[in-house]
């Protein structure tokens, strides 16, 4: 089965072609751009050069968040205009599970999916990949969280530990005074979200029966965007006022 995996909800954003759960191409970017702009050029491209129609795709995965508020809508969106479009399955993806898919290096290993939230937090998600294991663990929840906040759900389990993920970049010195020589932080090529990881992460949820429908698909977000926490100040001062 051929899936279009759509992920832009950090700045390397992009598409990625899988044939049964095998990369066939990928695009991306790790650029200040616009994502509203290049997506859709990029699927284009992308299932041009692999002479692949829309017609032939039987399924669509998206990167879900969190990560950019309006990055992580635009993916969103597109993905459930195109499956709803051609109707075909869809597959909303975390994008910290899609972080720790892969990152198998031969034993067990604690990975942690780190993507910026800015002001020194990350959305942030701890793994535990085992070599006999076909796919990573995750030990602990969805939360954004400090360094230090990090240690300190780690520190449960102590071992070699993997960062991954444009936060890990950002923090890397903050990671390294924390952990020490525990402490691995991915360089940044390796470190970024590609769209063939929520590709693969996608075909697995798709294999166990597991998909959504256009209508119910949302983004996870984490936390209040900006505006949103500006209005509810702002209702909570007119509040005080009556």
């Amino acid at each position: 089965m051929l899936t279009l995996a759509i992920d832009t909800s950090t700045a390397t954003g992009g598409a990625a072609l899988l044939r049964d759960g095998r990369l066939i191409g990928e695009t991306m970017l790790s650029v200040s751009a616009v994502h509203s702009e290049r997506l859709m050029p990029a699927v284009e491209w992308l299932l041009s050069a692999a002479g692949v129609d829309p017609s032939q795709l039987g399924a669509v995965c998206a990167g879900v968040g969190p990560g950019s508020f309006t990055g992580v809508r635009i993916a969103v969106s597109a993905a459930k205009a195109m499956a709803y479009a051609l109707a075909v399955p869809l597959v909303g993806v975390s994008t910290l599970d899609a972080l720790a898919a892969g990152r198998s290096v031969g034993t067990d290993v604690d990975v942690w999916s780190l993507i910026d939230a800015r002001h020194g937090r990350c959305y942030s998600a701890r793994y535990v990949v085992r070599a006999s294991a076909a796919e990573p663990e995750r030990v602990s929840d969805y939360a954004i969280r400090t360094v230090d906040q990090l240690g300190v759900v780690a520190d449960a389990r102590l071992g070699p530990t993997l960062f991954v993920g444009d936060g890990a970049v950002a923090l890397r010195d903050a990671i390294a005074g924390r952990f020490g020589e525990r402490a691995c932080v991915a360089e940044q090529p390796w470190a970024l979200l590609r769209p063939v990881q929520v590709g693969l992460v996608g075909a697995a949820m798709l294999a166990r029966g597991i998909s959504h429908s256009p209508e119910a698909l949302v983004p996870q977000y984490l936390k209040a965007s900006e505006p949103e926490i500006r209005a509810a100040a702002q209702g909570e001062r007119a509040g005080a006022e009556i």
